[in-house]
């Protein structure tokens, strides 16, 4: 399409033509594509101030409903991240995800440092849906942190790290 692009004043009408219509159609799919990143971000905006509410909600007066729409938040993330195609976004609501519902199931204790850790979760959820250019390490480094075994009731959660992750690897999947 490019060498037909640069040649176009050369094309016979029924080419040029031809050319026209798969300019016009390109430029719908790049609308469609950015009208669903557009939803994407809506959508994890929405959803990251219900995680921000439920964490806030259950430091306050630990309140088992807040686990259960928190649930929901992430995985609406996840579905939401899933069919834009933003991998590191969709990982890191699934391991919220699962955390929360150890939170849940398994009586796994909720401590100051399992909230910090959620509330860094959710601000980086925010950056994997504005494509901020440290998401992808962030993402990588919260994963692992959340993937760290669970705290029984009574034990501390592990201490944060803001170490970054060598070779974390962009998060936006781009086809050449």
């Amino acid at each position: 399409v490019q060498r037909l692009l640069r040649q176009r004043r050369a094309l016979p009408p029924e080419d040029d033509e031809l050319l026209g219509t798969v300019e016009r159609a390109a430029l719908r799919v790049l609308t469609m594509v950015n009208l669903s990143l557009d939803l994407f971000r809506m959508e994890a905006d929405s959803q990251t101030q219900i995680l921000t509410d439920g964490l806030l909600a259950f430091e306050r007066r630990n309140d088992p409903a807040a686990v259960e729409s928190m649930m929901r938040a992430a995985h609406s993330i996840k579905g939401a991240a899933r069919a834009v195609r933003n991998e590191g976004a969709v990982a890191l609501a699934h391991a919220m995800e699962d955390r929360l519902s150890a939170v849940q199931k398994a009586g796994v204790a909720v401590d100051e440092g399992l909230l910090e850790l959620a509330l860094r979760c959710v601000d980086g959820l925010r950056h994997l849906g504005h494509d901020r250019p440290d998401a992808a390490a962030l993402s990588a480094r919260l994963r692992q942190e959340l993937a760290k075994p669970a705290n029984k009731p009574g034990k501390p959660a592990a201490p944060a790290t803001d170490a970054p992750v060598p070779g974390a690897a962009s998060y936006i999947d781009v086809e050449d």
